[in-house]
């Protein structure tokens, strides 16, 4: 909140994403964007220890800023390999810039897999996704 006061569940976030030392004010801001976002189940669902996270369409209605902060978050949930994620998202240079594997839809139909290099130099996923 704006008296500096960290929310509930933001502290544990922070800390399982955070490096380690992470200022207040990295924190104070963490606890903003989570308060706006979708980052605040994340931070509940950090406190359950889960072994897969399942996060659909979470930049929608974030800043440029704000879904940066959150793919770093998103990348240090996975990143402890004791959990995986799965994300549904159309910001494909999020996805771009979060997944280590990524597998398109279109209709409902599988059209590409692979990493972000594979993906994005795929014939099918270029014609229907990146133009």
């Amino acid at each position: 909140d704006k008296t500096g006061t960290i929310t509930t569940g933001v502290p544990q976030l922070a800390e399982a994403v955070c490096a380690p030392g992470c200022d207040r004010t990295t924190l104070l801001t963490l606890a903003a964007a989570a308060e706006r976002s979708s980052e605040h189940p994340v931070a509940r669902a950090i406190v359950d220890d889960p072994r897969v996270v399942v996060l659909d369409e979470p930049t929608s209605g974030l800043e440029e800023q704000e879904a940066h902060r959150f793919g770093e978050i998103v990348r240090g949930l996975s990143d402890n390999g004791e959990t995986s994620v799965l994300l549904v998202e159309h910001d494909i240079p999020f996805v771009m810039a979060v997944c280590d594997r990524i597998t398109v839809l279109n209709l409902g139909e599988v059209i590409g897999e692979g990493t972000p290099d594979e993906v994005s130099a795929d014939p099918i996923v270029r014609a229907a996704y990146l133009g």
